[in-house]
């Protein structure tokens, strides 16, 4: 069952070690 428009949930730990994996100053498009 579809619950948004395409947005992603993810648990907090989840973005945490995702954030972490990231480099600062890498860009983020949000369309």
């Amino acid at each position: 069952k579809n619950i948004s428009n395409g947005c992603i949930r993810m648990f907090n730990k989840d973005v945490i070690e995702v954030s972490n994996l990231i480099p600062i100053g890498t860009v983020v498009r949000i369309y």
